[in-house]
């Protein structure tokens, strides 16, 4: 059995739905790689067994919220089934967020929107954070594709990036945004006939995607401190992963300091890496922002500013 998307849903609120959105990336995947409990349970199978060993074995986890996800099966005293630790819809959530290297899709549908991480179970508040995906009653088709291409891209980038000996052993710590970044970063490598993806072209990297709030610290930096950005059209060649040998010496300090620091559920944000950078690194890219005044000080000041609780390097030990 190789099931590598996991569909989470709840029966009295989508149950129709999930079927046609699994039936549809059954026939774009193949049958074997989607897992639904209605179609994919045998009888006489070990139900809860069953469910734990597709949802640990599943790279994808698709989360179907409808109108009534939030509240569906609230008791006449106003329990909620999803505050509900036994709550299955509720645990295997949570087990997908626990895991850094799954990647969790929300997806609206029936006019569904996402609640706010606070009405949420704090083990399952962080699925707001996802970028997630709304499939339109009137626009079912082409938004159901957008789900299925979104899939087959990250599965793309994924099988690329595990397939570079610089980058496996780090992927499973990066967000998706931050790898959305690197491919970015080696698109703009490749073109430039480069075997390593320089400290530049990972700024222009997140220039041109402005990943999460990396923008918002952009603009607070003075004229000229950043690299010329790259036109917006750059072609993203998922292939470019599988083409550099390394990372510059900034990049490569940045991630060899931070890896080791984030926990289980933690992935680094493209705002972690660019930070540290930004405080500690020598480059070229670092003195650009030193010529222009902006200090180790002056980026923890912005960052103070804009309240970001970024991953830290552990402090030095003396000694």
């Amino acid at each position: 059995m190789t099931e590598n998307v996991f569909v989470n849903y709840r029966r009295d609120d989508s149950g129709a739905e999930a079927r046609l959105i699994a039936s549809a990336l059954s026939d774009s995947l193949s049958p074997e790689s989607v897992f639904i409990d209605t179609r994919t349970i045998s009888y006489g199978d070990d139900w809860p067994v069953r469910i734990r060993s597709a949802l640990e074995g599943a790279q994808y986890v698709i989360v179907i919220i409808g109108p009534k996800w939030l509240h569906a099966g609230t008791d006449r005293w106003g329990r909620r089934r999803i505050d509900d630790e036994s709550d299955w819809v509720r645990r295997e959530i949570q087990f997908a967020l626990s895991d850094r290297r799954k990647t969790v899709i929300p997806v609206l549908v029936n006019h569904a929107e996402l609640p706010p991480p606070d009405v949420l179970p704090n083990e399952i508040a962080d699925v707001t954070a996802k970028q997630g995906i709304t499939i339109r009653n009137d626009c079912w088709e082409h938004d159901l594709r957008l789900l299925v291409d979104k899939i087959a891209t990250v599965e793309g980038m994924d099988q690329a990036a595990n397939s570079n000996k610089t980058l496996k052993p780090i992927w499973q710590y990066l967000d998706e945004d931050l790898r959305k970044v690197m491919t970015i970063a080696a698109t703009l490598a490749n073109l430039e006939s480069k075997n390593y993806i320089s400290t530049t072209n990972f700024v222009k990297a997140l220039m041109v995607l402005s990943p999460g709030q990396i923008s918002e610290f952009f603009g607070k930096l003075p004229d000229g401190a950043l690299p010329e950005q790259v036109p917006e059209t750059v072609p993203t060649q998922l292939a470019a992963l599988k083409m550099f040998d390394s990372f510059s010496p900034c990049i490569n300090s940045a991630m060899d300091h931070l890896t080791p620091v984030v926990g289980k559920k933690e992935q680094l944000s493209s705002e972690d890496v660019y930070i540290d950078i930004a405080r500690y690194a020598s480059g070229k890219s670092t003195q650009r922002l030193r010529t222009h005044g902006v200090g180790k000080a002056d980026v923890e000041n912005i960052v103070a500013q804009l309240g970001w609780k970024l991953v830290e390097r552990e402090p030095e030990r003396a000694g």
